[in-house]
């Protein structure tokens, strides 16, 4: 069973038995939050990843570049 207990304001630390208990609490975390809830912290975790990757400060979008094709 999951020992749970305050470390800072907002924080808390959990101590669990098995990989299985965590996985479980874990899948029931994200299954209370909203789709956009969860779609935000996806995107933050997304931001955090681009930033440690050193690739640019700017937010990471999607690739504008086109091409034109014509027929001859």
């Amino acid at each position: 069973m999951a020992e749970a207990r305050k470390t800072r304001p907002g924080w808390t630390v959990r101590r669990f038995s098995s990989h299985a208990e965590a996985d479980q609490h874990d899948a029931e975390y994200w299954m209370r939050l909203t789709p956009e809830a969860r779609v935000e912290l996806a995107w933050q975790l997304s931001l955090e990843q681009h930033q440690l990757a050193g690739l640019c400060s700017d937010a990471p979008r999607l690739d504008r570049s086109f091409e034109r094709i014509i027929r001859r």
